[in-house]
């Protein structure tokens, strides 16, 4: 079974990162951006506060299990996992000083039970294959081409479709530890885009279906994009 199809398994997958790139001599927002594949130090601290997200979500998620046993054994090693991501230091500060860096591995032996514990419990996303993911990131992607060279959108309308597209982007590259929820969140906005111009362009509607799209991926799931295009009687999304 895969570790990344719930939150306690992508914490995992991601602690896991973090402590093999661990240096008692590194940088903290240095070794979080090597842990989560960011380009530069401003997409790092994007990328942790979807971490800190993930980390609540966890919590959320085992107190609706009922069972006190669980929360109290997240509650434990919470703690620790969010002091890991206090990025407001300079990013030069030297790591090992303490456990508020340096992660316990008993705290990833508690992550993996609790994965079991949710995906045992139907706690689970929507299992998304290589094949339809990487057809959504092409049809994203030739969506913002088409609106990057849509003069019929007004500037600041552009520059808000184009930011959330890259954003889906972004989002999509980091599914199998962060999750869908930054995906979802980046084609909501992109919906409230939608819908508050008047007059919708051909490069927005063709936005606004790359957005659909994602949240159908997501939400419903499917074996090719087609497949998932083609469902009918879904309540309306974003809407």
């Amino acid at each position: 079974m895969s570790e990344t199809d719930n939150s306690a398994g992508r914490l995992f997958t991601i602690f896991s990162r973090y402590r093999a790139n661990y240096s008692p001599t590194g940088g903290l927002v240095q070794l979080w951006l090597k842990t989560l594949g960011a380009g530069d130090e401003t997409e790092t601290r994007r990328r942790a506060a979807s971490v800190i997200d993930l980390i609540r979500q966890v919590r959320w998620q085992l107190e609706d299990l009922e069972e006190a046993a669980y929360v109290e054994m997240y509650d434990v090693i919470a703690p620790d996992l969010l002091r890991t991501l206090v990025l407001t230091r300079d990013s030069n500060t030297q790591m090992g000083s303490g456990e508020s860096v340096e992660l316990p591995v008993e705290h990833l032996t508690s992550l993996k039970v609790l994965s079991t514990v949710l995906r045992g419990s139907g706690v689970v996303n929507v299992r998304v294959i290589d094949g339809v993911r990487a057809d959504l990131r092409s049809r994203v992607l030739e969506s913002l081409d088409a609106a990057r060279n849509d003069q019929d959108l007004p500037p600041r309308v552009r520059a808000a479709v184009v930011a959330r597209l890259h954003d889906i982007l972004r989002a999509l590259d980091m599914i199998d530890t962060i999750g869908p929820e930054d995906a979802l969140a980046a084609a909501e906005r992109l919906g409230f885009v939608y819908h508050a111009v008047e007059e919708k362009s051909s490069g927005l509607v063709k936005a606004w279906k790359a957005a659909t799209l994602t949240f159908r991926v997501f939400r419903v799931g499917g074996e090719s994009l087609q497949a998932i295009e083609a469902i009918k009687d879904l309540p309306e999304i974003l809407s």
